[in-house]
């Protein structure tokens, strides 16, 4: 499985929402979704893609206490390029929903101001990248370092992080 930016796609027009349980994914419920990758081990964080185009519609996922544990601080969104974001199978890879494609993103980082959070921490060598309205990737080298997620919606009070 290799997850990749297509530079001359077009981002996805899902929006971002973030429930009252602390869960979060596309405001529209299941536009074109089919296959869903995994990026850990609990669940907490996943790739919605439509697998015939091979194009990721959204991410989704879901924090435990109000997302205790991500340190409270300003995530700006430097120069992000456009983009779609792929996945290439490989010849061994299951057709039916879901797997797991587990990637290192160390860090959990919440901006209560701007209604952002990010899993991981993108290296000063890593680009930017928009996949979809609110959806940011970073990219280094080929790997990922990071997720940044930019609530459209917000059903209740934004949660704030613990100061680190």
């Amino acid at each position: 499985m290799r997850i990749h930016v297509n530079k001359h796609g077009v981002p996805s027009k899902a929006r971002m929402v973030l429930h009252q349980d602390s869960s979060f994914g596309m405001a529209a419920p299941d536009i074109g979704v089919d296959y869903q990758i995994g990026l850990d081990d609990l669940g907490k964080l996943a790739l919605d893609f439509n697998f015939a185009t091979g194009k990721c519609i959204s991410v989704e996922g879901y924090s435990t206490d109000k997302f205790a544990g991500f340190r409270e601080c300003d995530l700006d969104i430097d120069a992000a390029t456009d983009c779609d974001l792929r996945m290439a199978p490989s010849d061994d890879d299951p057709t039916e929903f879901g797997m797991t494609f587990k990637i290192p993103l160390e860090g959990r980082f919440i901006d209560p101001k701007r209604k952002r959070i990010r899993f991981g921490t993108p290296s000063v060598s890593s680009i930017a990248y928009r996949f979809g309205e609110g959806q940011y990737i970073y990219f280094n080298g080929g790997d990922i370092e990071a997720i940044l997620i930019e609530f459209y919606i917000v059903e209740g009070a934004f949660p704030a992080g613990r100061r680190g």
